[in-house]
């Protein structure tokens, strides 16, 4: 389930971040440099996700021992976003 912060100036970018264990010890840091922050602890790459908050930078964050067992997803597609 999704995590979601905001704040009163909404002339700051969105975020969404997809994060393991680390992303949480991240959230207070990162949401005071945007109007909202959408974090979902997962390690796969959620087009639907970016289709349904619309942020404007999108982070994929992941322990490098992960990297062998990430998911091919691929990001969407221009006409898919």
């Amino acid at each position: 389930r999704p995590q979601v912060y905001a704040q009163a100036d909404t002339t700051k970018p969105k975020l969404l971040l997809f994060h393991d264990s680390f992303g949480v010890y991240m959230r207070e840091l990162l949401s005071e440099h945007f109007s909202t922050s959408t974090y979902i602890w997962t390690n796969a790459f959620r087009g639907d996700a970016v289709r349904e908050h619309q942020p404007d930078v999108v982070v994929q964050e992941f322990m490098a021992m992960f990297i062998p067992h990430m998911p091919f997803d691929a990001p969407p597609a221009p006409e898919e976003r």
